[in-house]
């Protein structure tokens, strides 16, 4: 019967100074073996000398134990979307890429409230540099390990460290894209505060990291503050902030918004989804609706209505479904009273239907 070693990583530290002591052996033979059974006839601090030097190499050993590790991090591999539009905002994130390169920024913040369209326009301008782009979707159970680096059984009984996507962007010169990034807790955002500051900080290896001078770390967050408060219910912290340089994105311009709907559909039905998306925007900037009507929920009612569907089914798919009874009703309604109105040509107010 075989017994498992209730830690796994117990072995780390005996594994790693038998590698080292290794490699001094080969250039110092019988010294270090004298050294290591008190036999040899040496003053105490040349004896305590070697031993720091062992324990530096230890250190410097820890950092490569593990490299090309199906467990490590890789870059994003599936390529630009033919479905990109250099929108208002992906411009703008281009733009404060380039600042935040000649200000010695690190961070670029991308904020703004759901729906308006912030990953997949940072993620397509990410990937059209060339660089090597390591997305990351942020929840409150993501950890420091999970970004910079953490231990992994690399034989029966050897440790090792796998680099995790924040390591890899930094060593490549890569981005490093943090999605949903207000939902990160303190020690998380804590913990970036040394790398986004100088380019530096000390792994759990014990390697102090440089960045390369073409890194940069990509933040999409709902949390900065509007003229109606928090986009959400976290908020990012004046540290972090103070790190970055900003892009406020919005709902995107109404030429911008139809030719991305026009993709999956003809320009009519992408331009009438448009009116109806304004329009359950208001509900949802008044808090009646809890999904948001996102571009991407538009872009479902244009590719439904070219497959046949009629427009209250196409939004019946895209959102209606995932509604509450009371809201569900409440948004057929607006959307019934839109189609109305654009066959009579009447203009609504402020976006919201009577």
């Amino acid at each position: 019967m075989t017994t498992q070693n209730p830690n796994p990583f117990s072995g780390l530290d005996q594994y790693i100074r038998s590698v080292a002591e290794s490699v001094v052996e080969s250039t110092m033979g019988e010294t270090t073996k004298a050294m290591r059974t008190n036999d040899l006839d040496m003053p105490s601090r040349s004896r305590e000398f070697i031993r720091q030097e062992l324990a530096s190499m230890a250190d410097s050993t820890r950092a490569a134990l593990v490299e090309g590790t199906a467990n490590a991090a890789r870059p994003y591999t599936a390529g630009v979307s033919p479905h990109f539009v250099e929108t208002t905002t992906a411009k703008s994130i281009r733009r404060a890429m380039a600042t935040a390169k000649a200000a010695d920024r690190w961070l670029v913040i991308v904020s703004g409230p759901a729906g308006t369209g912030k990953t997949f326009p940072a993620l397509q301008v990410s990937l059209r540099t060339g660089r090597p782009v390591y997305p990351v979707e942020i929840s409150e159970a993501t950890t420091l390990d999970d970004l910079f680096m953490r231990p992994w059984v690399t034989g029966p009984s050897t440790m090792g460290w796998v680099e995790g996507p924040a390591v890899r962007a930094a060593r490549e010169g890569g981005i490093l894209l943090l999605d949903e990034c207000d939902l990160a807790s303190p020690r998380l955002i804590g913990g970036l505060h040394g790398l986004l500051e100088s380019g530096q900080t000390r792994l759990r290896s014990g390697e102090w990291l440089q960045a390369h001078p073409d890194f940069v770390v990509i933040a999409t967050c709902n949390g900065l503050r509007s003229s109606k408060g928090t986009y959400s219910t976290h908020s990012i912290s004046t540290a972090f902030a103070d790190r970055a340089v900003f892009v406020a994105a919005d709902y995107l311009p109404e030429a911008d918004e139809i030719a991305i709907l026009s993709r999956y559909g003809s320009p009519e039905a992408a331009a009438d989804t448009r009116s109806d998306l304004v329009v359950l925007r208001r509900m949802f900037e008044a808090g009646g609706l809890r999904i948001a009507p996102s571009t991407r929920r538009g872009a479902v009612v244009v590719a439904a209505l070219a497959a046949g569907a009629s427009r209250a089914d196409a939004w019946q798919i895209a959102m209606v479904s995932g509604l509450d009874s009371k809201t569900a009703e409440e948004v057929g309604r607006q959307l019934a009273a839109a189609e109305t109105a654009r066959q009579l040509s009447v203009p609504t107010a402020n976006g919201v239907l009577p």
